[in-house]
């Protein structure tokens, strides 16, 4: 993803465009998916403790708390053509 984001960006400014190209990280998300992740026995997935310890952490992003990072880095132009951006990083 990484290298198809930098090929695009540097595509897009030989072209002298308006689009931007970057890849966001949003990191684990809390979602029902991981809901159900967590749910699944150690037989069957050896890394459910994993994001067991993520939820019981608090290091799992919300869908809004992801969205909302994003709408901040687009609208506040933080994000250069080509960046590869890590919410997990990100200082707000």
């Amino acid at each position: 993803m990484d290298m198809l984001t930098k090929t695009i960006a540097v595509e897009q400014e030989g072209k002298n465009s308006n689009l931007k190209c970057m890849a966001i990280y949003p990191g684990v998300v809390d979602t029902a998916m991981q809901k159900q992740i967590r749910k699944t026995p150690k037989k069957d997935f050896n890394d459910v403790e994993r994001f067991i310890s993520l939820k019981k952490n608090k290091e799992l992003f919300t869908p809004n708390e992801v969205a909302d990072k994003i709408v901040t880095l687009i609208t506040e132009d933080k994000l250069p053509n080509g960046a590869i951006y890590d919410l997990r990083d990100a200082k707000f």
